[in-house]
Order: C-alpha cells, then structure tokens, then sequence
C-alpha cells in the first residue's frame, strides 16, 4: 500500500495519483467525483452537509443541490452502493450526508516533491486555489445541462468542464475584476424541462447568459426563451445548422464544415461506381438530427469528421 493513501475494505483512495481502487482493480472516477469521495472519506462516521461540501469543493462556484446528487450517484455505482441499505454512503434528508465505513490513513509520506499545482489543481479539502475573493458584484451565469437521463452521460462532462473554466477564470481575477457566479440547473433529458429551467435561471436567479443543451430539440425550446428575455446562451456541440438566432453562440461545426467537404469525393467516387449504359444511378443520403458528424465518411470509409 502507498503513502498518502485512504482505505475502506476493500477499497482504497491512493491520494498521491488520483486513483481509486478496488483490490487490484482501479475504478475510473471523474477528477470533481475523486474530490467528492475524498472529501467524503477524510470525514467519516459524521454527518457532512451540503453546505458544507459546497463551499469547500466548489468554493467559487454556487451549485444546485441537482449537481449534487449527480455525484452522490455516480459515487454509489462505484462502490456498489444502495441508497435504501446503504453500507458506504448514507443519505441524512434534507440536510447533507454520512459516509459509514471507517477509514485508515496510511502513514504519512516523508518527503512530497514540491511542484507548482497546475491551473485547476485542488487544495487538501478539495478547494480551488483560490485568491482573495472580489468584493464587485458577479457576473451570474446558468450551466443547464442534462445531470439525470439518458443524455446524463454526455452532458455531465460538460458540466465539469464549465465549472473547471469557471473557477480557473475567478482564480485569475474574473472579468475585468467581477467573479463569475454560476448557477447549475438540471435539464433532466427533456427538451421541456430544458425551457422551463432556462426560465427560472434568467427570471429568478438573474443569469445573464446560458452554457448548455445538448440536443438540438434542447437547444430549440431554449433559444425561444432566450430570445423573449433577450438572454444569451453558448451552445457546446455540433448541430445540424439552418438556424441562426442573434441569442446564441453556435460553438460547435454545423455540416458546412464537417460533412460537406468530403461531398465533392463522395460524388466523384458514386459517379464513377455508379454509371450505367448512357444514365448516372441516382443516390440519397439519409440522416437525422442526432446523426453524429464525426460518423461521415466517404465510400472507401476514409473519416472526414
């Protein structure tokens, strides 16, 4: 066993490397979910709420209890936990969480090499480096994405990587010397839920602009409730384009600079396989909205995503 490690048979928090394991076996945890179970484990056997765990792993970032949950879940999959018999994670309602088995901390390492933590990096509790905080009003933005549902898998990332920009950018000051503020709401898979949080965002909390949706269906029931509260939202992926709203930064590729380039040799290839005596075979491509860009290929398979 290594230095700088926690243990909860049959599991061990190898805090040097990042790792969680299983026996031999190591079980892949998004960094903000490692944080998570680490702040977890350094404080067993007693109840952790959730005000608590949002202020030391999200110190400057405000965070839906929605986001929360995502995590508490992803953590019981992992350790093969049951919320109703839990045996590791312990829901206290209303209020926060206990984790119940007991935990040995190995023996200190002796000599740490010191290093410069790289931008993001957290501190023992898992709270950013942060500096002194600002005292200008923030800047309030809304991350709705997907927390629970089928599209969960995709967007939860996204979450993270909106937060970690969020909090690299407040470490560095702000925005001309404001924080940014963020508010995270659940779109729960559902195009409908997508606009009615969009809606609490902007009316109730205050948000000036919007990172989120996936989906184009998402994007769509947003987009008109950003243009009636004259809002702003960033969408994140690609997208099947013939749509512009002067609400919404497209920032992903729309087909004219994905697909459409390889057309030129998807027609001459067709044309050449395709010629009978005196006609060209005519030919149809087919897809959906949800169709993945990176999937287009010409005839010999080459992929032009």
């Amino acid at each position: 066993m290594s230095p700088g490690s926690l243990v909860f048979h049959p599991f061990r928090l190898d805090i040097d490397n990042q790792e969680f394991w299983r026996g031999d076996h190591a079980i892949a945890l998004r960094p903000k979910t490692f944080a998570f179970l680490l702040y977890l484990s350094r404080h067993p056997r007693r109840l952790v709420t959730k005000r608590e765990l949002l202020t030391n792993l999200w110190a400057d970032v405000s965070v839906s209890d929605d986001l929360l949950r995502s995590y508490i879940r992803e953590i019981r999959a992992a350790l093969g936990d049951d919320a109703r018999t839990p045996r590791y994670l312990a829901t206290v309602a209303r209020r926060g969480y206990k984790f119940l088995p007991e935990v040995v901390t190995s023996p200190p390492e002796e000599h740490r090499p010191s290093s410069v933590p790289p931008p993001g990096a957290l501190a023992v509790d898992g709270r950013p480096a942060s500096t002194a905080r600002s005292t200008r009003p923030p800047i309030k933005v809304g991350v709705l994405h997907s927390l629970t549902g089928m599209m969960s898998a995709s967007e939860t990332p996204v979450v993270d990587a909106t937060l970690f920009a969020i909090e690299e950018v407040n470490r560095n000051g702000g925005v001309r010397g404001r924080p940014i503020e963020a508010y995270v709401a659940d779109g729960q898979s559902d195009e409908r839920v997508f606009a009615r949080e969009a809606e609490r965002l902007i009316a109730e909390n205050g948000v000036a602009t919007l990172f989120g949706c996936w989906t184009s269906a998402s994007r769509k029931t947003v987009r008109d409730v950003v243009e009636s509260r004259d809002g702003l939202l960033f969408y994140p992926v690609q997208f099947e384009g013939m749509e512009q709203s002067p609400n919404i930064v497209y920032t992903g590729a729309a087909p004219n600079r994905q697909i459409l380039p390889c057309r030129p040799v998807d027609i001459r290839i067709l044309a050449q396989q395709a010629i009978l005596p005196g006609r060209l075979r005519h030919r149809v491509f087919l897809g959906g909205e949800r169709d993945d860009p990176r999937r287009g290929s010409d005839p010999r398979g080459r992929n032009c995503g």
